[in-house]
């Protein structure tokens, strides 16, 4: 069963803040693609999108290695939580860091949150033999509705 993932804002302290929690509410574990440098910030159109996940690599670009990040295990019922202050001053995905588009620095823009997850691990001796493609095959995507922010 998919995981639940719930995505809002608040403003602290005049800094928008998203804040995501993401559940197993099946009765069997699923596997998180897990990382110190999650959740990335990524743009789909005119969306930002907080992705606790793997993002697909560039077509166009030329990659000398890739990580395949290990998983961890979310328990029947468990939760983890994550946040992100927006705007940020650069987007990272899983391959690296770029500006962010002017677009989404000020006004309303659009936001949604993404979880990446599977219902096998990946561990340390699978990810040697795994190439980005079959990790993208693996991991399922699930997504936020997408909301209105208002940046200042």
């Amino acid at each position: 069963m998919a995981p639940d993932i719930h995505c809002s804002t608040e403003t602290v302290d005049g800094r928008v803040v998203v804040h995501y929690e993401i559940r197993n509410p099946g009765t069997e574990p699923i596997h998180l693609i897990d990382g110190k440098r999650l959740p990335y910030q990524l743009t789909d159109g005119a969306t930002l999108v907080v992705l606790h996940g793997v993002n697909p690599p560039d077509p166009g670009r030329l990659y000398n290695m890739i990580e395949i990040p290990l998983t961890r295990p979310l328990a029947p019922g468990e939760r983890i939580a994550g946040e992100q202050v927006l705007p940020p001053a650069m987007l990272r995905d899983h391959y690296g860091e770029q500006p962010t588009p002017a677009a989404l620095q000020h006004g309303h823009i659009q936001v949604r949150c993404d979880v990446g997850w599977g219902t096998t691990p990946i561990t340390a001796a699978s990810r040697r033999t795994m190439s980005i493609q079959q990790l993208l095959a693996w991991q399922q995507v699930t997504r936020s509705a997408a909301f209105e922010v208002v940046l200042p």
